[in-house]
């Protein structure tokens, strides 16, 4: 299905010409599913006459229209995005980081200024996006590019987050908002599962789009037209190699002396990993925003609750999606990180009597449990994700999860259950039966968190549910899986004895 999309620059100087600019555009080479704003809209400059009129809707955009959020909105523009991030008819704000989606089926993420890790990590859930917009541009753009040249590129502040960030969802359009130069780059390759097709592959475009009706009259729109769902074709003319994994290949091959400043730079980060308070921490009992209702069960020093965009819709006889997370009350990424020895070992006792518990009631309704952890100090809030999967189904949980770490390049280390080699403080491990793959994660090895998750929908045969964002819920819709969960459960809770 063909679905074609409007981007304009910053509309920051005047918000009401972009909308009769945007209402001429669509009404003569029109119509567009959708336009995108990159760059600052609202700002403290912003007339309160314009922000009145965006919110009453006598200023309104021609067809649904999304903006990143910029950390200096107008306050009252701010108190009215609602929780679907809704402005007014036709005008969206996707966030710092945020991901929305076309009636057609094109997925559009943006990544404002001011971004933390949080909000990249949460977009590094959307591999295969169609439309990435972001304020920043990605580090190592210009390399193997022909614009590598121009001082104005040079010039332009970059990011390494950004550019790891495209580099995993591989978007089909990338836009970054320019303060000056608008600047194509010629297409470029991508590579992995994401590009591997019969007949062709899935390339990147690059746009930085100059602010919108700029005096300099450097271009400030652009209109494309999207295939949805991506189908592989030939690349076209002018393709280049990936400029992300061309920089990379360079600075390894570059002589030893050259790495050292960056080696120590990269040594320095490392040893200070981010860190997210308890209460701003998903997990911890300590945030006051922590969504409740998805607990079901709480212990001395961990507690169960159900997954929010749970993989399976119900489980067997259960009557509900059963897929949970056990969580240590403890705010650390990795359980050797916990100070005192008596409460690791009394948190690692107890994450193992939930787990133990679980398979029981799974076992009694003809279930296996399908594990899977991450550690690594650069984590938050460690966990244990538990999915029920059929007898039939978990016996294909190695040739899945050997077939998609191929794609991932990784190497997972196949065990058997009751194996006492030691897991190591930063490690990956996937268990079902008496299955057990493990990976090293140690010196700073890069991983796809949503890879797991991919394995299970796998090993489920539901391909369409490996991202937890296709299958979000309404909260009665959650609380009701919850207790349904808790009733199933009962008899197995230890915690209620």
């Amino acid at each position: 299905m063909a679905t074609r999309i409007l981007v304009f620059g910053s509309p920051a100087a005047s918000v009401p010409a972009a909308v009769a600019k945007a209402t001429a555009i669509n009404s003569s080479a029109g119509p567009f599913e959708a336009l995108i704003l990159v760059g600052p809209v609202f700002t403290p400059a912003t007339p309160d006459d314009v922000v009145d009129q965006i919110i009453g809707g006598e200023l309104k955009f021609p067809v649904p229209t999304f903006f990143y959020r910029t950390r200096d909105l107008p306050a009252r523009l701010a108190e009215h995005i609602d929780l679907a991030g809704r402005v007014a008819t036709n005008l969206t704000c996707v966030g710092v980081g945020g991901v929305v989606k076309t009636k057609k089926g094109a997925s559009i993420a943006g990544l404002g200024p001011g971004f933390d890790d949080r909000d990249v990590q949460e977009l590094k859930f959307h591999t295969g996006i169609d439309v990435l917009f972001t304020h920043d541009w990605p580090a190592d753009i210009a390399t193997a590019s022909a614009g590598s040249g121009r001082a104005d590129v040079a010039a332009t502040p970059k990011d390494s987050r950004v550019r790891d960030l495209a580099l995993l969802v591989q978007p089909r359009y990338h836009f970054a908002h320019s303060p000056g130069p608008f600047w194509e780059r010629e297409p470029f390759k991508n590579e992995g599962y994401l590009s591997a097709g019969a007949g062709g592959e899935r390339p990147t475009r690059f746009i930085a789009i100059a602010p919108f009706a700029n005096a300099d009259k450097n271009k400030w729109f652009y209109a494309f037209t999207l295939t949805v769902p991506f189908r592989p074709a030939p690349l076209p003319d002018g393709t280049t190699a990936n400029p992300y994994l061309e920089a990379a290949a360079r600075k390894r091959d570059a002589p030893e002396e050259a790495q050292a400043p960056r080696r120590r730079r990269r040594e320095r980060r490392d040893r200070a990993p981010r860190r997210v308070d308890p209460s701003s921490c998903f997990f911890c009992l300590s945030n006051p925003a922590l969504a409740q209702h998805f607990i079901t069960s709480i212990g001395d020093e961990a507690y169960v609750a159900t997954a929010k965009g749970p993989l399976p819709q119900t489980s067997g006889a259960l009557g509900c999606p059963a897929h949970v997370l056990i969580i240590p009350l403890a705010h650390v990424p990795t359980l050797s990180l916990i100070d005192d020895d008596a409460s690791r070992k009394a948190t690692v006792a107890e994450l193992a009597r939930f787990r133990d518990a679980l398979t029981r009631m799974y076992e009694a309704n003809a279930l296996v449990p399908l594990t899977f952890e991450i550690s690594r100090a650069g984590g938050v809030h460690f966990h244990v994700q538990v999915v029920p999967v059929s007898p039939a189904a978990a016996a294909t949980v190695a040739e899945h999860a050997h077939a998609l770490a191929a794609d991932a390049g990784y190497a997972l280390d196949q065990r058997t259950a009751g194996d006492p080699a030691d897991d190591g403080d930063e490690y990956f491990k996937l268990a079902c039966g008496d299955t057990v793959l493990h990976m090293s994660l140690a010196n700073g090895v890069r991983f796809d968190l949503q890879f797991p998750r991919r394995v299970a929908a796998a090993v489920l045969g539901l391909p369409d549910r490996a991202d937890w964002r296709a299958c979000t819920q309404t909260e009665a819709e959650e609380a009701a899986d919850a207790d349904a969960f808790k009733r199933a459960f009962k008899s197995f809770d230890f915690t209620l004895e």
